[in-house]
C-alpha cells in the first residue's frame, strides 16, 4: 500500500481521537470548576489617599485644537506637587 493511501486511511480515525481526547479533558474541567472554590480576593494593602492635584488657572492645552467649524472644548488642566499633569477634556 502506497504511504499516501496509508495516511489517508489514518487520517480520519486520528482526528476522531484527537477530537475524543480534547473533549474529554474539556469535560473534566468542566466537572473541575464546580469543585474548586475560588476564594475572594483582598488587597494585602489599604490603597492610598488620592494624589493632591492643583487646577492651572492659565494652561498651556495639550490637545487644542483650532477649527472654526468645531465647538470650543473645555479643558481642565490638572498638576501634582510631586511633578506630572492631567489633561482632562470636560464635556
Amino acid at each position: 500500500m502506497p504511504l499516501r493511501q496509508r495516511l489517508r486511511n489514518e487520517l480520519g480515525p486520528t482526528r476522531a481521537r484527537l477530537f475524543a481526547y480534547l473533549s474529554a479533558i474539556a469535560l473534566i474541567a468542566i466537572g473541575a470548576e464546580g469543585f474548586l472554590d475560588v476564594a475572594e480576593v483582598r488587597a494585602a494593602v489599604e490603597p492610598s489617599a488620592p494624589p493632591n492635584w492643583a487646577t492651572q488657572k492659565r494652561p498651556y492645552r495639550a490637545f487644542a485644537l483650532h477649527s472654526p467649524n468645531l465647538p470650543k472644548a473645555d479643558y481642565a488642566i490638572r498638576r501634582h506637587a510631586a511633578g506630572g499633569r492631567k489633561d482632562i477634556k470636560i464635556s
